[in-house]
């Protein structure tokens, strides 16, 4: 099966990781892979890495900020033109490549349906996010009509998360979305001896810097917890826009944390900081999966994480970790006082954990279902009329 995958960004992140995971499981079962990357990064350092073709072709995204000005919103409209008019001719220069099939990694670009359409191919979007209530981002077209246009132009869609595909859901008439939790890949990795319950209870926070990630709701949770006398420090991994994370130095040297919090950038493997911390925090409002809550779990941790989004189906009340209400620094902070207080149990609660993920997000069981999806999309009638509209 020769498929081809459309990214729609040229990081390293969430999303773009578990696009490179999906295509090294679906290789190893004799998919034979060509990318679509809108610009070189270090998503292209990874695939020449791993000889993985790819080709740059320069495209936008129909989805945009809710609360950008209004030039840039058009900027926005005129970047997706370009996209439109360009599809036709990126299916010229690969149209010799013998395809059966064009697989989008997220919801964020129209490309991938436009050339599947121009290429007469069967078409499959796997979608990993909400767009709304995770990136503050809303669809150039309108949800409804981009929803209906995909639905049209596409053989299956994805999800990876049961809230991701219930968000979805409505617009839809030819497809439910397929719920395929993410396998989350990691290499081997021994619990430490645990140490000295003396010590500060060792937090962790994983992901990019940015309002909606939670950084600030942990920080303040933090400060609660030093003025109630209990021990706790944290460790900040991800970076963002410069202004913003000079705004959580700042808000960390303001409310006396400075030896409290650390911010240690990106890192391209956070195993030791996993392995190193106590609990594992996931602060973010909506998370649409929570790629990093299955890592922590993977590497036996427990977690305390947001209950919203794909957040609230991967942590087990008082078994796996704990639940906070989004936002709120105070709930929180009660959350990893019950983790202080239950620190003998953490070691249990993490191999809990560690169990459930291994379990439930395999690479067999993630490798299997994505295959079946791609090969009922390629037996599908592929002659049949598409439509954008």
């Amino acid at each position: 099966m020769n498929v081809c995958f459309v990214a729609h960004a040229s990081k390293l992140e969430g999303a773009d990781r578990s696009l490179l995971e999906t295509i090294r499981l679906l290789r190893a079962e004799g998919v034979s892979p060509h990318v679509i990357v809108p610009r070189s990064g270090r998503f292209v350092e990874e695939l020449e890495r791993e000889a993985i073709p790819y080709t740059v072709w320069p495209h936008y995204w129909w989805i945009g900020r809710k609360s950008e000005a209004l030039h840039l919103r058009f900027a926005r409209y005129g970047a997706l033109l370009l996209t439109w008019l360009g599809s036709p001719l990126l299916a010229r220069r690969v149209r010799q490549l013998p395809f059966d099939l064009v697989y989008s990694n997220t919801i964020a670009s129209p490309l991938g349906m436009l050339l599947a359409r121009w290429l007469n191919l069967p078409h499959v979007c796997h979608i990993r996010e909400f767009v709304d209530v995770d990136h503050q981002m809303d669809f150039l077209l309108g949800k409804v009509r981009t929803m209906r246009m995909l639905d049209n132009n596409s053989a299956a869609l994805l999800a990876n998360s049961r809230a991701v595909g219930r968000a979805f859901t409505p617009p839809l008439k030819r497809n439910t979305p397929i719920v395929a939790y993410q396998a989350v890949a990691l290499g081997p990795s021994p619990l430490p001896t645990p140490e000295s319950a003396d010590l500060p209870l060792r937090l962790l926070l994983v992901g990019r810097l940015h309002p909606g990630k939670g950084q600030e709701t942990a920080i303040e949770a933090l400060r609660l917890l030093t003025e109630q006398g209990t021990e706790a420090e944290l460790v900040l991994l991800g970076s963002g826009k410069p202004d913003y994370e000079a705004h959580l130095r700042t808000t960390i040297e303001a409310k006396g944390l400075g030896a409290k919090v650390r911010m240690e950038g990106t890192v391209n493997d956070p195993a030791q900081h996993f392995v190193d911390c106590d609990v594992a925090l996931m602060c973010s409002q909506n998370e649409a999966f929570g790629r990093v809550t299955i890592e922590a779990m993977k590497y036996g941790r427990p977690v305390i994480g947001a209950r919203s989004g794909g957040t609230e189906e991967l942590i087990a009340e008082g078994q796996t970790g704990w639940l906070f209400t989004p936002g709120d620094p105070v709930d929180l902070a009660r959350a990893i006082t019950v983790a202080t207080t239950e620190r003998s149990e953490l070691d249990a609660m993490g191999r809990r954990a560690q169990a459930w993920a291994n379990n439930t997000f395999s690479e067999t069981a993630y490798s299997d279902l994505v295959l079946q999806a791609l090969r009922a999309a390629i037996g599908e009638t592929s002659g049949r009329t598409s439509r954008t509209s």
